[in-house]
């Protein structure tokens, strides 16, 4: 008896430890924001992103904008994670030229 609750305790312990996710940190970089794409993604040193709906996207004064607000081509400081469907930015910040 003893022993099968301390075979349940580890099976409990296992899948729960089995379904933990890492998370991830963002990868950063630097680059040329060339096109907004219609969809929302964006072209940057000539690799499309996805940008996220919850994204942060600052101007150079650090205050929040959206991306129209930018004029392109701009030079921007980026962070971003891999999703199953490819890179998704989650914040972009204007840097000043």
């Amino acid at each position: 008896m003893k022993l099968s609750g301390i075979l349940l305790a580890v099976l409990v312990f296992l899948s729960v430890a089995g379904n933990a996710v890492a998370e991830e940190k963002p990868v950063k970089g630097g680059g040329m924001l060339t096109s907004i794409e219609s969809d929302g993604a964006v072209i940057i040193g000539g690799k499309r992103y996805t940008v996220s709906f919850s994204a942060q996207i600052l101007d150079w004064r650090k205050f929040s904008v959206s991306l129209s607000k930018f004029s392109l081509p701009a030079r921007v400081y980026f962070e971003f994670e891999q999703a199953q469907d490819g890179p998704v930015i989650r914040l972009i910040k204007e840097i000043p030229q």
